[in-house]
């Protein structure tokens, strides 16, 4: 929050998880059995932020990570915000083999808002095969701009101090060039699309 808060933005972290219930065992839950209710709470934290007065509400822009890289998706998608990134997101929610899940490429259209797709080609989570299968159905959209970083996987941005290692050890290695890149990109994609 403190990078967000220093380049001059106001900062909003709704956590869903603890509103359902959900652990990170059903964390898949969150784009099925949850999804419809959390697309509506997040329209809903958006009109709230543009009514406060402290809030440019014409410059309304979502970062997410992971799971939270699905919900920007939505929230660009559905043009709900300026503009939008995605690092190492969900683009296939659900579980095994078969994609009966069709978002978040179902949200994508015309009317969407710009999105900046970050994916590591080592991700061992949301594997490249996912995101290069997800972005083939929605390729069409001029509005979504990528980035595969050659050397990141799942969780590039995951520094914690040493007796909390444990907590990354089930993703990919930390980055620091690629975290500090994807922060770069991502500041860089909203001033382009600040209106």
């Amino acid at each position: 929050s403190e990078t967000w808060v220093k380049a001059g933005y106001a900062w909003y972290a709704p956590n869903f998880f603890v509103k359902h219930g959900i652990t990170a065992a059903t964390r898949m839950d969150t784009f099925d059995k949850y999804r419809e209710d959390i697309e509506k709470e997040l329209a809903a934290i958006i009109t709230l932020m543009k009514a406060d007065a402290k809030v440019d509400s014409k410059n309304i822009f979502a970062i997410g990570f992971s799971n939270g890289g699905f919900w920007t998706s939505y929230l660009a998608g559905k043009g709900i915000v300026t503009a939008a990134s995605s690092h190492y997101g969900v683009w296939k929610a659900n579980f095994g083999r078969d994609w009966t899940n069709p978002y978040p490429m179902e949200y994508f259209s015309s009317k969407s808002s710009p999105l900046l797709a970050l994916h590591g080609e080592n991700d061992s989570t949301q594997k490249i095969a996912f995101f290069y299968k997800a972005w083939r159905q929605i390729k069409d959209t001029s509005k979504i701009k990528d980035h595969i970083y050659d050397n990141a996987g799942h969780v590039w941005d995951c520094f914690p101090p040493s007796d909390l290692k444990h907590i990354c050890n089930k993703f990919d290695n930390p980055n620091r060039e690629v975290t500090n890149d994807a922060l770069k990109r991502t500041l860089a994609f909203f001033k382009k699309h600040s209106k």
